[in-house]
């Protein structure tokens, strides 16, 4: 163990942080640092992990949340596209690989992403019926855009956690 009396160096007050950050006990310090119980108790205290844990966990379910946004508005873009594409198909008769059940399962699956339906059987939805675009021309569609920014201000994990954004 390290020796006492001796002053801990920055350096190894920053690995120490990290590896309480990870592991969140004391124990896990003093066998990874080798530093003593009381001296990785002292810097806990005194360089407030435990405010820094807290803000580790708030930035996780900020990024859970982003990365779940993320996923929901790409379905929802992939789905658009899709039945865009086949009411222009069933529109110009092409051959059809899908029907319009297909297409209705579609407008469903956005309804469900979007809030605008619910899941559960016997519940109205009182929502409007979704137009689709048969030309292009529905100014307010897009497949490309990219909402979820819109939705989700963008995260920064090294500010986050060292405490410089609130």
């Amino acid at each position: 163990m390290g020796d006492p009396g001796v002053p801990v160096t920055s350096e190894k007050r920053a690995e120490m942080r990290e590896v309480y950050l990870e592991h969140r006990t004391c124990q896990s310090v003093v066998r990874a640092c080798d530093v003593s119980w009381q001296t990785a108790e002292r810097y806990r205290v005194e360089d407030k992990w435990d405010e820094a844990c807290t803000k580790v966990d708030q930035l996780a379910e900020r990024l859970a949340i982003r990365k779940i946004g993320t996923r929901r508005a790409d379905t929802i873009r992939i789905a658009q596209a899709a039945i865009v594409k086949m009411a222009r198909s069933i529109n110009d008769k092409d051959t059809l690989d899908w029907s319009a059940t297909d297409v209705d399962k579609l407008a469903r699956l956005i309804e469900l992403l979007t809030g605008s339906a619910d899941s559960r059987p016997g519940v109205a939805n009182n929502n409007p019926v979704l137009v689709l675009p048969d030309d292009g021309s529905d100014p307010d569609f897009n497949p490309n855009a990219n909402t979820t920014s819109e939705i989700l201000p963008a995260v920064d994990p090294a500010v986050e956690i060292s405490g410089e954004s609130g």
